[in-house]
């Protein structure tokens, strides 16, 4: 058995572990940043939902007096200033007829890609009079709604980014985690590959090579 003979045994045994740890990072790497995304986004999502939920809140009280007075340069003074608001795509009045007394779109409303919409009723008090000086018990009806589209692509790319940070991370400590244990592996067998070449050389005085503190038990032992 010659020198060269024990370098193949180890470049096939450097390659199956660098397969098994390419494979392994290659489903770590895939995985967790899968998981990453699909849990910022669902809580970007989430965060989206209820802004539109406190706009719209505010968009029904500012609209109000406009639905009220019937005064559609009113409510579109009202709608021109909530689409001026972040990720605001688009906002409308509606009053109780159904009838639109006002709409507005922001620049970016066309080229959006995901959105979310909400309506919100719009009530005002009415009070029943029971007697000249008396008011009657008051109760809440609806004089209309409001409706407003916002974009959820800022909340999806930040969540793509996340995700991809993640991965880069992931693969940076993957890669040095592999060299570290290709190094260490490498040199934990070597010395078993020296004692099976000299064990099959066929001489009986042969002398046994050095084994480092560095190999396993089992060799140790041998």
């Amino acid at each position: 058995m010659s020198i060269n003979d024990r370098k193949p045994t180890r470049r096939r045994f450097l390659r199956q572990l660098l397969g098994v740890l390419l494979t392994l990072g290659l489903v770590i790497g895939l995985v967790a940043p899968a998981i990453i995304f699909w849990t910022s986004w669902h809580q970007a999502h989430s965060d989206s939902e209820q802004s539109a939920r406190e706009i719209a809140e505010v968009f029904a009280h500012d609209a109000r007096y406009a639905l009220l007075v019937a005064s559609s340069q009113d409510a579109q003074a009202v709608v021109s200033n909530i689409i001026k608001l972040p990720d605001v795509l688009s906002a409308e009045v509606v009053n109780e007829e159904g009838e639109r007394l006002a709409a507005g779109n922001a620049p970016e409303s066309a080229s959006a890609r995901r959105t979310f919409a909400i309506d919100r009723v719009v009530t005002a008090e009415s009070r029943g009079a029971v007697g000249p000086l008396d008011d009657g018990p008051s109760t809440q009806v609806d004089i209309g709604r409001v409706r407003i589209t916002l974009s959820l692509d800022r909340s999806y790319v930040s969540s793509v980014l996340t995700a991809s940070y993640a991965a880069a991370q992931i693969a940076a400590l993957i890669a040095l985690l592999s060299f570290a244990l290709l190094r260490v592996s490498m040199k934990m067998l070597a010395p078993l590959a020296d004692l099976v070449k000299v064990l099959q050389g066929n001489e009986n005085d042969a002398r046994l090579p050095p084994i480092s503190a560095q190999s396993p038990a089992e060799v140790q032992v041998i």
